[in-house]
């Protein structure tokens, strides 16, 4: 986690400056002359050039913005050209509203982040859930098979929830296994290497991946069994040609904050951070579970008028159940 945090501390560095050196420009790129805003139109030559080097504006250029940088770092901003007071008394006295309008953003940020979940849920199939959207955990390894995603011990429970927990169990007894890193905490999409899923036909790996909170795996091959299992359960296998998964377990290694979106409806991997948009194989009976929020059981519901008429027609000596 220190070296995530002092990562980000690094990438914010550059980035500072590049802001600082587009605020700086903009001096120079807006129209006019900003002495003409501080000088009366009757100005001399010799009132024009005490201005210029009371404003600093008769150095270089980069000399101007090494000395414009390092009095902002100290909490000097100048002063304004146009109501002559210091600028750093122009921001406080704005900080009020800008408080104000954080104060009921961020619980509306919330309130909309749960409501649209809560849609979601309760209307599969709708815009909301087709959509698989957030950062991801980089597994780079290959030939994971069902016992490593959970162990055989932790098949006897008899619900289906809590297998979360024993997710990749053994590997997560290391500290530095990627589960236990914070930085990718919360992430919704699983992005592995190849052959992902092989092994036994354990359906308990689809439900502790899911339980665990991933929407999505991402692999050039699954097993058919273990690609089945998903599809059933509401894991979205995405297959990918090999190649991609180097290239997303990379850029995720670089930036765990990097987000994916899986659009299950366009049938869609993109990463617009890194330019990655690829297409992936969903058969269209596949493609309508997803979007219908469908399994097995709600499948042969669809047909429920039919077998209730069905069934008024068994002959009377026909067993019931």
């Amino acid at each position: 986690m220190i070296v995530y945090i002092l990562r980000r501390i690094l990438y914010a560095i550059p980035i500072a400056l590049g802001v600082s050196v587009v605020c700086f420009s903009l001096v120079y790129i807006a129209p006019g002359d900003p002495l003409q805003t501080v000088m009366p139109p009757d100005a001399t030559a010799e009132t024009i050039e005490i201005v210029k080097r009371a404003y600093g504006f008769d150095k270089p250029i980069p000399m101007q913005y090494l000395m414009w940088l390092g009095r902002l770092m100290t909490g000097d901003m100048g002063q304004s050209i146009s109501t002559r007071r210091p600028v750093i008394l122009e921001v406080t006295g704005a900080l009020s509203n800008t408080a104000l309008l954080a104060l009921f953003a961020v619980p509306l940020s919330f309130g909309l982040g749960y409501a649209m979940g809560a849609i979601a849920g309760c209307f599969p199939g709708s815009l909301l859930d087709r959509i698989v959207t957030g950062t991801a955990v980089p597994l780079d390894r290959s030939d994971v098979d069902t016992d490593q995603i959970i162990p055989a011990e932790w098949l006897k429970r008899v619900e289906r929830t809590g297998f979360g927990q024993g997710l990749f169990a053994t590997w997560r007894d290391d500290r530095n296994f990627v589960l236990n890193d914070e930085a990718y905490a919360g992430a919704t999409i699983l992005v592995a290497g190849p052959n992902f899923g092989t092994g036994s036909s354990r359906e308990h790996a689809v439900w502790a991946l899911m339980d665990y909170g991933f929407q999505a795996v991402v692999s050039p091959r699954f097993s058919d069994i273990f690609r089945n299992n998903c599809t059933k359960n509401g894991l979205v296998p995405v297959v990918v040609e090999s190649g991609v998964e180097t290239t997303l377990l990379t850029a995720i290694q670089a930036d765990p904050s990097l987000e994916i979106t899986i659009d299950v409806d366009r049938r869609t991997l993109e990463v617009p951070a890194i330019g990655l948009s690829v297409g992936f194989p969903l058969d269209d009976a596949t493609q309508e579970r997803f979007l219908e929020g469908l399994d097995d059981i709600g499948i042969t519901l669809r047909d429920e008028a039919a077998i209730t008429t069905f069934e008024t027609t068994r002959p009377s000596w026909m067993p019931v159940s």
